[in-house]
């Protein structure tokens, strides 16, 4: 890969300018504060986006925010190794880039886009932000190193070349991972952690969800229990309305019978009359018969008188003379008391025949009345049967029918105790049923957060497998990176430490402990922290240098800012003699505030192309 040119419209303090850059030794020049590091951050930015996270106390995106200027954008062309060329542009306002193809055709598009925008070159290279800048590009960090920062830059640069991070080492890797199965997982051993909570969960859940199964059941039993008392209770309520039916038919009739009674009542007072009246045709005939007993009794008395009066004709003269008053009297008195009494006799005789007319007409309709009541009461069982026969069967009825009013009204009170019982019944369990419904209505919500919880279980066994497999990865690629890479890294760094110490030091390794290990004059193998801070940056490049090649196979440009600080003038120029005649083909990017490389580059004739700021 080689940047070809960069424009900066806007970044930092830096406004419209443009660089041109090569193959070889680019040497970009300026005192301090001249816009070095803003060049070296917007090359970055340019390429993998710039960072709005804040890193202490502001941003890489608020720290180059131009003050000046709304414009905070730039472009860049660069070429990969298979010929390839690309024209980007990035507005740093906006997370997503537009890039061009060497057609200069949008293929903006054809890259993942992600929350944070598009990796353009990570995926067109392999090598994301991080591992470019741990190996890339290669800091100044360091003015002044003692024997504790020295051992500790060492383990950066092993740790570098066995984990592709300066921060980590397989040790630490391994146990961050560990760590993470704990913090983040758990396992069977573990409580109170996310795979711990999960499984605790999911028992409660399948132990609520079988009472909730057992709660189904017997919502289904209450179910057909409720079913079935609504039946009884809509035949109970069918039965309670015939018989109030029955009773009404029964209140009619017992009126017809207060009515028959009436006209039975009647007829015996018109009997009664008869007898009355039969009785005083019995006394005018008995009258009739005295009447004659007396005129015989004045005959009788005339018969006994008629010999006293012999002896006294003139009484006897007197006495003829009153006898036929009397008798005369009497005649007349009998012939018109007969008269009289014939004339009542024939009056009682007419009321008693009406009377017998009244009563017959009085039987007659009570015997028509029966039987239409007979006929009505039959017709009154026929259609109640007819009516209730789905809920009641023809013996009930008939017993029912046959009781007197004091019985239906009863069997009415009875009836409606039981339909009460049944209606209470019914309303319980409604209430139940409701309890249950409720219950069971959160088969739905456990059985979906049971499916979640093992969606989230799965999720965390396949994350603790992932896990599992980046530990078996990170040992096999240790292993091989020790094992078959090792051998060949060694060598490589070897040669290069060789190169840039005028083969002073030409035999370094790194052995199983991560120990950087060079061979001295003396051969005796020395941990790099006990070199001078001069030789430690000699390795800490060569590391670089060793390590760039296989994180990719583009060959990626050197950027070294100010990497040459610690560096005296003989080290200086046999690292610019090394990288001038070892990278003539590569993109070799220096950042410098010093004379000491472009005086190194014109006293050696070193092909350069220098950019001053």
């Amino acid at each position: 890969m080689k940047i070809d040119n960069f424009k900066i419209n806007n970044y930092g303090k830096i406004e419209n300018r443009e660089v041109i850059l090569k193959n070889g030794i680019n040497l970009i020049k300026g005192y301090n504060e001249a816009g070095k590091s803003t060049i070296l951050s917007f090359l970055n930015s340019m390429l993998y986006g710039i960072d709005k996270t804040k890193k202490g106390n502001i941003s890489e995106y608020d720290k180059y925010l131009p003050w000046l200027s709304t414009n905070f954008s730039g472009s860049m062309e660069y070429s990969l190794s298979d010929g390839q060329k690309y024209y980007v542009f990035r507005d740093f306002k906006k997370k997503i880039p537009v890039v061009l193809d060497k057609n200069r055709n949008d293929i903006t598009l054809n890259f993942k886009q992600s929350r944070k925008g598009i990796d353009f070159l990570d995926e067109q290279i392999g090598v994301d932000k991080k591992t470019f800048e741990n190996t890339s590009i290669s800091y100044q960090k360091l003015v002044v190193l003692d024997d504790k920062n020295k051992a500790e830059m060492a383990g950066r640069l092993a740790n570098l070349v066995s984990t592709g991070e300066e921060n980590f080492s397989y040790e630490e890797l391994i146990k961050k991972l560990n760590n993470k199965q704990l913090e983040e997982i758990g396992s069977s051993r573990t409580k109170k952690r996310p795979i711990n909570n999960i499984e605790e969960r999911i028992l409660k859940l399948e132990k609520e969800k079988m009472e909730v199964l057992n709660v189904k059941d017997k919502k289904e039993r209450m179910n057909e229990e409720r079913e079935e008392t609504q039946k009884q209770f809509a035949t109970i309520g069918y039965i309670k309305q015939m018989i109030n039916e029955i009773k009404e038919n029964f209140l009619k009739k017992e009126a017809e019978k207060k009515i028959y009674s009436e006209i039975y009542n009647r007829i015996e007072k018109k009997k009664e009359e008869i007898e009355e009246k039969k009785k005083e045709r019995i006394d005018v005939i008995t009258k009739e018969k005295v009447f004659d007993r007396i005129k015989w009794i004045y005959l009788v008395l005339t018969l006994i008188v008629i010999p006293a009066a012999y002896f006294y004709i003139y009484s006897l003269i007197v006495y003829v003379l009153a006898l036929i008053v009397v008798y005369i009297f009497a005649r007349n008195n009998r012939d018109k008391r007969m008269e009289e009494l014939e004339e009542r006799n024939r009056a009682v005789e007419k009321e008693l025949n009406i009377l017998r007319k009244d009563i017959i007409q009085d039987e007659r309709v009570i015997q028509k009345e029966k039987k239409e009541f007979e006929e009505r009461f039959e017709n009154l069982k026929n259609e109640m049967y007819l009516k209730y026969k789905n809920y009641v069967n023809r013996d009930y009825l008939d017993r029912i029918l046959n009781k007197d009013i004091e019985g239906v009204f009863k069997e009415t009170s009875e009836i409606e105790k039981e339909y009460e019982t049944t209606m209470y019944r019914l309303s319980q369990i409604n209430a139940e049923r409701n309890v249950v419904e409720s219950t069971s209505g959160k088969l739905t919500e456990i059985v979906e957060e049971l499916e979640e919880l093992k969606q989230e279980r799965e999720k965390l066994l396949n994350y603790n497998d992932t896990i599992e497999i980046a530990k078996e990865v990170l040992k096999e690629s240790y292993d091989e990176l020790k094992n078959n890479v090792g051998p060949e890294f060694d060598k490589k760094l070897s040669y290069i430490v060789g190169k840039i110490t005028n083969n002073k030091y030409n035999d370094v390794y790194i052995d199983n402990e991560h120990n950087i290990k060079i061979k001295t004059e003396h051969g005796e193998y020395v941990n790099l922290e006990r070199f001078s801070t001069g030789t430690i940056e000699q390795v800490n490049l060569a590391l670089r240098l060793a390590y760039i090649d296989t994180i990719s196979k583009e060959r990626l440009p050197i950027i070294l800012d100010e990497a040459f600080a610690f560096y005296d003038d003989e080290r200086l120029a046999n690292i610019m003699r090394f990288l001038s005649e070892e990278y003539i083909d590569r993109q070799v990017i220096i950042f410098t505030c010093s004379n000491r490389e472009k005086k190194i580059i014109d006293e050696e004739n070193i092909p350069a192309n220098i950019v001053l700021i």
